[in-house]
C-alpha cells in the first residue's frame, strides 16, 4: 500500500508525517477498534460489565483516531493539530461526537433518496458523505486543543446530568477509589453504562464498514480521497 517515499518531511522546524503514513495509522486504529469491540462484546456476554464498558470506551477513542487520521491523510496541510490533540481523552471524545453529528447531517440525503425511491445509497456513498461533512468542519474544529476540548466536555456535563467523560468510565471501571464522604467506589459503578458504550462502539464500526477496504486499496483510496476533496472544494 502506498509509495516507498520517506514517511516524514519538514514544515518549518517541525516534522510532519506523510499522507501515506496517516492513512496507514488510520487503518491500524480501525483494526484496533474492531478488535476492542469483539473483546468488549465477549466480556459483556460473560457478565464482566465494568471491563466491557472500559474496552468499549477505548474502542470509541480508537475509532475517533481513525476518523482524524483519515482526514489528515486527505488534507495533510491540516494535520499539525493532531500532534497535541490525539493523546488527550477529551479531544478523542470531541472527535467521536463530531463523527456522530456529521453522520446525522450526511444521512439526510440518503433518507430523502430512500423516501423517494425505496433504496438506500451504497455504504461507500454514505461514508463519502460523512467524511465530506467532517472535512467541511475541518480538523482544527474536530480535534481542538486539549484545553478547549476539556471546556467542551465540562459544558456538556453541566448541561446534561447523564453525560460522562470517557476518562471517568475508563478509570472507574478499572480502579477502586474512595469518595470525599468515605464511600467505597468500586468498578461495578459503571456496569450500567456497559450496554450503551458497547452499542455506541458497534454503531461506529458499522458506519465505517467500507473504510477498511478504502484505506487498504490504493485505487479505492485515490477515488475516495479525490472525491472528498472535490466535493469540499465545490461547496
Amino acid at each position: 500500500m502506498g509509495s516507498t517515499c520517506p514517511q516524514t518531511f519538514q514544515r518549518g522546524n517541525r516534522a510532519v508525517f506523510s499522507p501515506d503514513t496517516y492513512r496507514k495509522v488510520a487503518r491500524a486504529a480501525l483494526a484496533n477498534a474492531q478488535s476492542l469491540y469483539e473483546e468488549s462484546k465477549l466480556l459483556y456476554e460473560s457478565g464482566r460489565l465494568a471491563r466491557s464498558a472500559v474496552l468499549a470506551v477505548i474502542g470509541v477513542e480508537e475509532h475517533a483516531k481513525t476518523a482524524a487520521y483519515t482526514l489528515a491523510a486527505i488534507f495533510p496541510d491540516q494535520a499539525d493539530v493532531l500532534k497535541k490533540s490525539l493523546v488527550d481523552h477529551n479531544v478523542k471524545q470531541v472527535i467521536a461526537n463530531s463523527f456522530e453529528g456529521a453522520q446525522i447531517v450526511a444521512n439526510e440525503s440518503p433518507l430523502i433518496c430512500y423516501q423517494e425511491t425505496g433504496t438506500w445509497p451504497l455504504p461507500e456513498e454514505q461514508l463519502l458523505g460523512l467524511f465530506v461533512q467532517l472535512a467541511r468542519i475541518g480538523l482544527k474544529e474536530i480535534a481542538p486543543l486539549p484545553k478547549a476540548a476539556k471546556k467542551y466536555n465540562q459544558k456538556a456535563q453541566e448541561e446534561c446530568e447523564g453525560f460522562l467523560t470517557t476518562p471517568y468510565i475508563k478509570n472507574a471501571g478499572l480502579y477502586v477509589d474512595i469518595s470525599a464522604n468515605e464511600e467505597i467506589l468500586e468498578p461495578t459503578r459503571v456496569e450500567k453504562h456497559a450496554k450503551s458504550e458497547l452499542l455506541g462502539l458497534e454503531w461506529c464500526i458499522e458506519q465505517s464498514e467500507p473504510l477498511e477496504h478504502i484505506l487498504s486499496d490504493d485505487n479505492a483510496w485515490k477515488q475516495f480521497s479525490d472525491s472528498v476533496r472535490s466535493k469540499v472544494t465545490l461547496a
